[in-house]
């Protein structure tokens, strides 16, 4: 009765803002299983690497929500700079972005960080090459030439694709290539009146008609 003992305990848990944060998201992301989707399989979200062609209005909105529902590696592609209407209507810049010549993709990545530490976000910026825009000059073939190779890299390393941005011409590229390597591939688009979210299907030769059903096509078909 007379031995004393020493008793070690970690608080570090109960105590850093990061540890208490992931575990509350992650307590959240279990009441969203139990409730809507109990088949849902979270840490395949958590994994599931995905890159966002465009960080404008929604661009930002499907990063928050990737977010919300668990993703924790989000790379955003865009070569806009954050101008001064854009904070109204795209939800990751406020008004002291604007102004400051920064660039929306890599600010994007910067604002998910903040308001979830825990999240591998990247913001690229890069054009899309695009057809129809004329290519002339030595140097403009050259960098249409890299930002094509580096597209198809990115393509490559993630697992899911969203086409974000204002354009059709700049979905075309990476449609094919998300055919090309079988991705998951998401548009959505906007217009004053009109909106289409639509999953792209897979290759001709990867669709199992009997596993599949009915092959789905792409926003150009």
């Amino acid at each position: 009765k007379d031995t004393i003992f020493e008793w070690h305990i970690d608080l570090k848990k109960h105590m850093d803002k990061v540890l208490i944060a992931e575990s509350a998201v992650d307590l959240n992301l279990k009441l969203m299983k139990w409730r809507l989707v109990p088949d849902i399989d979270l840490e395949v979200v958590k994994n599931c690497k995905c890159l966002l062609v465009g960080a404008g209005s929604l661009g930002c909105q499907v990063g928050r929500n990737l977010l919300a529902w668990g993703v924790r590696n989000i790379t955003f592609i865009d070569n806009g700079k954050i101008n001064f209407s854009n904070p109204v209507r795209q939800c990751l810049f406020d008004f002291e972005d604007c102004g400051e010549d920064k660039f929306k993709a890599v600010v994007a990545a910067e604002k998910l960080k903040k308001i979830f530490p825990s999240v591998t976000a990247t913001g690229i910026k890069m054009s899309i090459p695009m057809p129809g825009h004329p290519v002339e000059t030595k140097e403009a073939i050259e960098e249409a030439k890299m930002n094509t190779e580096r597209l198809e890299s990115l393509i490559k390393d993630h697992d899911a694709i969203f086409l974000l941005t204002d354009t059709r011409e700049s979905r075309w590229l990476p449609t094919v290539l998300a055919q090309l390597y079988n991705k998951i591939c998401i548009t959505a688009a906007l217009g004053f009146d009109t909106f289409v979210v639509l999953r792209h299907g897979v290759r001709h030769d990867l669709h199992d008609p009997i596993k599949d059903g009915e092959r789905l096509g792409c926003y150009f078909c």
